[in-house]
């Protein structure tokens, strides 16, 4: 599947199999995505804030890079989604170093 920049806000895809689909700056906004198979997916800056991917499958495997996510988004227990590069929306961030 190729859906660059879709709207997918909202959207129950439980289960689905989006195996290999370039996803790429798409909106997941509040989506439902438990058991969703991402295997080698492109999801490279993509919001995901507010979404459900308990249960999501082969994470791992798809990139993230960019993705932004807060604290209402829901991931499998084992996955770190800071480990392959999305961003906390409400981390915080680091303060410059003031020097005398």
């Amino acid at each position: 599947i190729k859906a660059e920049r879709i709207d997918f806000s909202r959207a129950n895809l439980t289960n689905v199999q989006l195996v290999y689909s370039n996803l790429k700056g798409s909106t997941w906004q509040n989506a439902i995505l438990r058991g969703t198979d991402f295997g080698n997916c492109n999801l490279d800056n993509c919001n995901l804030v507010g979404t459900d991917l308990s249960e999501a499958k082969n994470l791992a495997t798809a990139t993230w890079m960019g993705c932004e996510y807060d604290d209402t988004t829901v991931f499998p227990q084992d996955f770190d989604p800071s480990s392959v590069g999305m961003i906390d929306i409400y981390a915080p961030t680091a303060s410059p170093t003031m020097y005398p």
